[in-house]
């Protein structure tokens, strides 16, 4: 939308320069620069999309939701994380590591709070959470 807005006032400026200044010129001129943005708003869209084609993800931002998943206390470590997405929308898959003791409803709890703080603090519409028994893993080593 904001590509739309300048190529409507750059042609608004152009037209309104040609016609009541008689300045010629600058209909070229504001054309050249119309077109410099275009071209560069279409670099940056086929850049963003062909990445996500890709199923390119940015390591930074996979690295705050690690960071934030380790947040809650029941979580010893996150061996495995992977975001995606669908369209503009964000989807994870997380594989946490937990006591091994725990039950499946505690379970289910942390995966509900961790569902929730990813949605809430990254607007992720959905969070896939699987667990790891911490006497299956070596967490010194992740």
């Amino acid at each position: 939308m904001l590509s739309d807005a300048f190529t409507s006032i750059g042609t608004m400026v152009a037209l309104a320069g040609a016609m009541f200044f008689k300045i010629t010129w600058l209909d070229g001129a504001t054309s050249i620069v119309v077109g410099f943005f275009i071209l560069y708003s279409g670099f940056k869209i086929f850049r963003e999309t062909s990445l996500n084609l890709a199923d390119y993800f940015s390591p930074k931002a996979e690295q705050k939701y690690k960071d934030a998943i380790m947040t809650n206390p029941s979580v010893i470590a996150v061996p495995k994380l992977k975001s995606h997405y669908k369209g503009n929308l964000v989807t994870l898959n997380v594989a946490v590591v937990i006591d091994g003791d725990k039950k499946v409803s505690e379970s289910f709890k942390i995966a509900e709070a961790i569902e929730a703080m990813m949605k809430t603090k990254f607007v992720i519409i959905d969070t896939d959470v699987s667990f790891i028994p911490d006497s299956v893993i070596d967490t010194k080593n992740e």
